[in-house]
């Protein structure tokens, strides 16, 4: 199959380049760990003891591509081992007496037994598709060459124009656009954030003049809704802020914004605990309620449940154990 061997021919070639350009921008600790000549593609592994950077993989593709483009020779020979290993030539398994050298004009020298190219302009253009890791200190390059480079990249430039189309400017304004886009969105959830901690603050405001006086503290027992741990935490943070020295102890239930599962917090500050408060009892009495457990310490205790449905009867448990 001559349509075929040729495609092969072109990778084994352009891994050749493809090993030369790697020692050149990454140092010569850079030895082969296995590779992969296929019809559309070729796959290279390395030893290297870091992730390549963006620009090292761009710098290799260069390089790669400026061999390929200067149609080098191929020059193809057998000779002995002793002559290949004082000619500089790159290898790294056993080798008989005599040896097939394959050399790239003046750029590359290994042995090798397989198909190449008469001259590297048959390669066309190499693209490096992606760099990943295989294991310690190991990482492997996959690229593509010829009609397929030309293939890949014709699919990704209609990708950005695409993208280009969407935004509604010049396809290499994308990432700009993209930029601008997501500064918009980060300002946009900041002032989402600042207004919705305004409300809650403005809730708590309501709730802490709603408090009841309970056996030497104020109390506060409310639902906020769909909330987080975190959200409920930054309640009570309100809460001991506005109360100062006052003591003050605070119930708090929510439910969790994605799964709908009942959330409950009991804290208190040190003049409510003192006075007699204790979350992590509260927590262990009420949670059942919400078909959950949970516990803590007499300033702060929370819990988690499966059963929302039970937040109000668990409010009410709240009042009848305090007995406000």
């Amino acid at each position: 199959d001559a349509l075929r061997r040729a495609r092969i021919a072109r990778n084994h070639t352009a891994t050749h380049i493809l090993q030369k350009a790697l020692t050149t921008v990454l140092g010569d600790h850079v030895k082969q760990a296995g590779s992969l000549v296929a019809p559309d593609r070729l796959r290279f592994d390395f030893t290297h003891f870091e992730q390549m950077h963006h620009e090292q993989i761009a710098e290799v593709e260069r390089i790669a591509n400026e061999i390929i483009m200067s149609n080098l020779p191929t020059v193809i020979y057998e000779t002995s081992l002793t002559a290949a290993r004082e000619n500089g030539v790159l290898f790294g398994e056993k080798y008989g007496e005599f040896v097939r050298v394959v050399e790239v004009g003046s750029f590359s020298k290994e042995l090798c037994g397989g198909t190449h190219v008469g001259s590297t302009g048959e390669i066309g253009l190499l693209k490096i598709v992606q760099e990943t890791s295989v294991g310690a200190n190991t990482r492997r390059i996959e690229a593509v060459t010829s009609f397929d480079a030309f293939n890949y990249v014709t699919a990704q430039t209609e990708e950005l124009h695409q993208t280009s189309r969407l935004l509604n400017c010049p396809a290499l304004d994308v990432a700009e656009r993209v930029a601008g886009l997501q500064a918009r969105a980060k300002e946009a959830e900041g002032k989402l954030k600042r207004a919705a901690k305004a409300a809650s603050e403005g809730s708590i405001a309501n709730a802490i003049d709603a408090a009841i006086e309970v056996n030497g503290y104020m109390l506060i027992v409310e639902d906020l809704g769909k909330g987080t741990v975190d959200g409920m935490r930054e309640a009570w943070d309100v809460v001991k802020k506005r109360a100062e020295k006052a003591p003050y102890a605070v119930v708090f239930f929510a439910r969790n914004a994605e799964t709908g599962a009942p959330l409950m917090m009991a804290a208190a500050n040190e003049a409510a605990v003192e006075a007699g408060f204790h979350a992590g009892n509260l927590i262990k009495a009420v949670a059942p309620a919400i078909k959950g457990g949970g516990g803590g310490k007499p300033a702060m205790a929370q819990a988690g449940g499966k059963d929302a449905a039970g937040i109000p009867a668990a409010m009410a448990k709240v009042i009848e154990i305090l007995g406000a």
